[in-house]
């Protein structure tokens, strides 16, 4: 996927599109979102080569020797990274690239938020198509491993009701979580979800 100036989109941008709401730019359900872009990190590094799985599937090993030597993967390292920078950090690069419009608002008058409205509907739509397209069988998944495994990333963190919602999408999602099952990332990411949902309200 392309925008102004013939740049890929990453992984986590493409993620941020889907999780917007259109006209107002806000990013709901945003601890899953956050989750989501820390995996999202970590799926681009392996998809591009740059990080390989162990086979304990626990740990990536850098392939480059500037890399981190392993990173484990763990619900802890993705609590890490899960920060609410991440939102702004991939927020700021769309709006860099015209996808977005950067909005500074106040909240109640008083507390500071940003605010992300598409300015490129069809570039969300795209990934959509694509993420749909890949979840249709096994060739569309080989031939678009990137969204894929994009796919797979919002049915675990519970994200595919907002981009695919309703019953006309119900075997969508069921396939999507079929595919969540088996990436190693995107079950890590439900894990980790799930246990910062039960501490935020007094379960863990």
């Amino acid at each position: 996927m392309t925008v102004p100036g013939d740049e890929h989109l990453a992984l986590a941008e493409e993620l941020l599109l889907l999780a917007l709401v259109p006209a107002s730019g806000r990013v709901s359900s945003g601890l899953r979102v956050r989750y989501a872009l820390a995996a999202a990190e970590l799926m681009e590094q392996e998809l591009t080569g740059a990080v390989r799985p162990e086979a304990d599937g626990k740990r990536f090993t850098a392939t480059a020797p500037s890399g981190t030597a392993q990173r484990p993967l763990t619900r802890g390292w993705l609590g890490q990274h899960a920060r609410r920078s991440l939102i702004t950090r991939y927020g700021d690069r769309l709006a860099e690239r015209g996808a977005v419009r950067r909005q500074h608002r106040r909240l109640a008058g008083v507390l500071p938020a940003t605010r992300y409205p598409l300015l490129r509907r069809d570039l969300a739509a795209e990934v959509r198509s694509r993420v749909e397209g890949a979840a249709q069988g096994e060739a569309n998944a080989a031939a678009d491993p990137r969204a894929a495994r994009l796919g797979a990333l919002l049915a675990a963190v519970g994200l595919d009701h907002r981009v695919f919602p309703g019953p006309a999408h119900r075997g969508l999602r069921h396939r999507l979580a079929e595919r969540a099952a088996t990436d190693r990332v995107a079950r890590h990411a439900h894990r980790a979800v799930r246990a910062a949902r039960a501490a935020a309200h007094g379960g863990g």
